[in-house]
């Protein structure tokens, strides 16, 4: 048997009780004396709607709206995998979790408007200007299937989306960024190929003020050309997801060969 809500019995007598009195009621939530009546009829609706809405169950989704949605998934997970079962666990479990950087380009016609002619000059020393000014749509969740079907064969990277098989060679790659195979391999095992890197003295030097104390590599402090050319480094050719702000080792010895036109790989 329901037991009756008790807020709503104390409401309901107001509610019947009250208007026997012709004088205005004060009321405790109020700071003026008012008619109650307007007040106790909402609140009587809703003692009266009350056994109603909480009676109600929650009414979950019907199972064939339910199916409808799995097989639209595993559909579009078939069509992207070509239905390799384990490559789809992979994906679910693995891939799905990457975060992608968000693609961003650099306009060398806005450098020429802005006067940041030697920035503009180094970037064209470097044959970048093809890489960074690349534009068009990105499809992150087919650039997570591309890395979970990623495999290295020989000097190529293999992979296939949608039943389709991609083999990106060092023509390809050249043919579509305009970035050639020539100048130093840097990374992190071999920064010592950089003859008279100072990491140091190269810092103090790109700083509006060279004579401050350093007690981090960070950004905010160099001079116009050298705080954009972190930038691109750090976002665009190294990219990362965080921290863009602290320069490593290895973004400063990028920053050290683009500003002293040394080719990179």
């Amino acid at each position: 048997m329901e037991q009756n809500n008790p807020l709503s019995v104390i409401l309901c007598i107001c509610f019947f009780v009250l208007p026997l009195y012709k004088q205005p009621i004060q009321i405790f939530f109020l700071t003026k004396t008012t008619h109650c009546f307007p007040l106790l009829f909402v609140c009587y609706l809703y003692c009266v709607c009350y056994p109603l809405i909480f009676s109600m169950d929650s009414t979950p989704p019907s199972s064939k709206r339910m199916k409808s949605r799995t097989v639209k998934r595993g559909g579009r997970l078939e069509s992207w995998f070509s239905g390799e079962s384990e490559k789809i666990d992979k994906y679910l479990h693995e891939t799905s979790r990457k975060l992608i950087n968000t693609p961003k380009i650099i306009s060398f016609n806005w450098l020429k408007e802005q006067k940041l002619l030697e920035v503009r000059s180094l970037l064209k020393d470097q044959l970048l200007k093809r890489f960074l000014g690349m534009n068009g749509n990105a499809y992150p969740d087919l650039v997570r299937v591309f890395y979970t079907n990623l495999q290295i064969v020989g000097n190529n990277i293999c992979s296939h989306v949608k039943g389709v098989d991609m083999e990106i060679t060092q023509e390809v790659w050249t043919a579509i960024t305009g970035l050639k195979d020539v100048g130093l391999m840097i990374n992190k095992g071999n920064i010592g190929v950089v003859d008279e890197f100072n990491k140091m003295q190269f810092y103090k030097s790109c700083l509006k003020d060279p004579y401050s104390r350093v007690r981090n590599f960070f950004v905010g402090g160099l001079k116009l050309n050298e705080r954009l050319i972190p930038f691109i480094v750090t976002r665009m050719l190294t990219p990362r997801g965080s921290n863009h702000s602290t320069l490593t080792e290895e973004d400063l010895v990028f920053i050290y060969c683009i500003m002293n036109k040394i080719k990179i790989n």
